[in-house]
């Protein structure tokens, strides 16, 4: 058969004659061999040889550099914290706005608007020294001013009442924010617990504990926006509260029935406060819309700011700096990193939660092994390490998360001052329940566990101890009782409670005084 011909009439044909001459490899061969003559040409020729290049060339190169610059920056600064998903849902937390006609916050200003009287100054003072945990005092004009302004005290308690409070959405929350409802309604709070007081001095207790439920609600308010500023209000105003309905509970005419029925319904206002998890969600939100002000530059580096003419200008520059060194993108990946790596832990109990890192960031935790990481992901010692870098230290969110450095801790601390509000809903229980159990046996118990199972399913453990120790309690030879939480400093002061800074937190139950003011 002679050979075929590369006009042969089929595909197959054409092919086999192909491969048969070998035409396949020949032409490979000669396209290599066009390009093994083009470098060689071009190392000639000498392009790649700086020193060779001509004054055009250089100004094209500078000019080329000068603008990939800034993006290798970026590049660099945004590799060294990869990105994370949201641990949550954001429409699950930014939720329906409220109407302002349906707000709580309105009807609350309403009332603050009316004291905006000569005798405002005088009457908050007023309230203040009766509604302290030590060392009271009563300022007579107080029953005066209380039975001529009946009208404002029930506008406070119709507000109380509304199921609806936000104040402001996180949708466009933000650190500049004016804070001012919430430190109005913060001041607000101690009326209805002053007017409760004022009932339990004439003995009429049932009003009292009427107006103590106002407070609290007027707390779950408080807390409804999320942010820490306004979970700190809430607290504030719910610890101030407890104290006085301690000494509520100590009235000799009440039953117990009545003191038990006072525990559920201690414990369906204290179901409204907010949890941890909720309010770092909600802070991610004022942290994110804080970045997109105009005023984020100076927020993150104060020296910046100055008060120049040029100043929008100057702000231009600031935030092509910034977009540079990969801000605020890497300030918000870093926030998603610590979220991710904590969300799940700080809602639970102290000895309950992972192993943390190390002492001095007590919010960042050790991975869970067993569990499947998220892609991404930072390890805890990569995501200390970065916290550590120089970059991390200008990070504005570090402080919502994390206790940097060997600074004492202070109230603002988000995890342990929740825990310390978590001491007193426990303690107040307490307080109630060693009540209640007077009533029944004519004396307090001599522990806790005689408590249990009549009046407690078991002994509660202090939010405040890192071993989950059990709520400490003392009979002394008096009469007495404390019940008391560690404080701030997580260390067993002995019960100390009282004076202006105590140590510990706590309540004492007097018996051989009076339980009026």
């Amino acid at each position: 058969m002679s050979a075929i011909s590369p006009s042969a009439r089929t595909p197959d044909d054409q092919l086999r004659w192909l491969l048969k001459n070998r035409y396949v490899e020949r032409r490979l061969s000669q396209d290599v061999s066009l390009v093994v003559l083009v470098m060689v040409y071009s190392v000639r020729r000498g392009w790649w040889k700086p020193w060779n290049w001509s004054t055009r060339r250089w100004l094209v190169a500078i000019v080329v550099s000068m603008l990939l610059c800034p993006f290798v920056v970026r590049w660099i600064c945004l590799w060294q914290v990869p990105d994370v998903a949201l641990p949550f849902v954001v429409d699950d937390v930014i939720g329906v706005e409220v109407p302002t006609n349906d707000d709580a916050f309105t009807a609350y200003a309403v009332v603050f608007q009316a004291l905006g009287t000569k005798s405002n100054a005088w009457l908050l003072g007023a309230v203040d020294q009766a509604t302290r945990a030590y060392d009271p005092q009563w300022d007579e004009r107080l029953d005066q001013w209380f039975a001529s302004h009946e009208n404002i005290l029930a506008q406070f308690e119709r507000a109380s009442e509304m199921e609806r409070a936000q104040w402001i959405s996180p949708k466009v929350i933000h650190f500049n924010v004016h804070i001012a409802p919430l430190q109005n309604l913060r001041t607000l709070a101690r009326l209805p617990v002053a007017v409760a007081l004022r009932c339990q001095r004439s003995g009429e207790l049932e009003q009292a504990w009427k107006w103590y439920r106002t407070a609290l609600r007027c707390a779950g308010h408080a807390q409804k926006p999320g942010v820490t500023v306004a979970n700190g209000s809430g607290r504030s105003i719910r610890t101030q509260t407890y104290f006085a309905i301690a000494e509520w509970a100590g009235h000799p005419s009440l039953t117990a029935e009545r003191l038990r029925a006072a525990r559920v319904e201690l414990a369906q206002d204290a179901s409204t406060r907010m949890m941890p998890s909720d309010v770092m969600k909600v802070d991610y939100f004022m942290i994110k819309n804080t970045t997109e002000r105009d005023y984020f530059p100076n927020l993150l580096y104060p020296q910046w700011e100055t008060a120049s003419l040029h100043e929008q200008t100057l702000l231009i520059g600031k935030r092509f700096y910034l977009w540079t060194i990969g801000q605020p993108d890497v300030s918000m990946r870093l926030c998603r990193q610590l979220m991710v790596n904590n969300l799940d832990q700080i809602d639970l109990p102290l000895h309950r939660r992972r192993s943390a890192l190390r002492p001095e960031y007590p919010m960042v935790f050790e991975l869970d092994p067993e569990q499947r990481h998220v892609w991404g992901q930072l390890k805890a010692e990569q995501l200390v390490g970065t916290l550590q870098s120089p970059l991390g230290q200008h990070l504005i969110e570090i402080e919502l998360f994390t206790d940097l450095g060997p600074q004492k801790a202070h109230p603002s601390d988000l995890d342990r001052a929740h825990r310390f509000g978590e001491a007193h809903v426990s303690m107040i229980d307490l307080v109630l329940a060693a009540q209640e159990f007077q009533r029944v046996h004519h004396e307090f118990p001599a522990s806790l566990q005689q408590l249990v199972p009549e009046f407690l399913d078991a002994v509660p453990f202090d939010p405040m101890s890192p071993s989950g120790a059990p709520m400490n309690y003392r009979h002394e030879v008096n009469g007495d009782v404390v019940i008391w939480s560690l404080g701030y400093d997580q260390t067993d002061d002995g019960g100390d409670i009282e004076g202006k800074e105590p140590k510990d937190a706590g309540y004492r139950i007097r018996v051989n005084s009076p339980t009026d003011r």
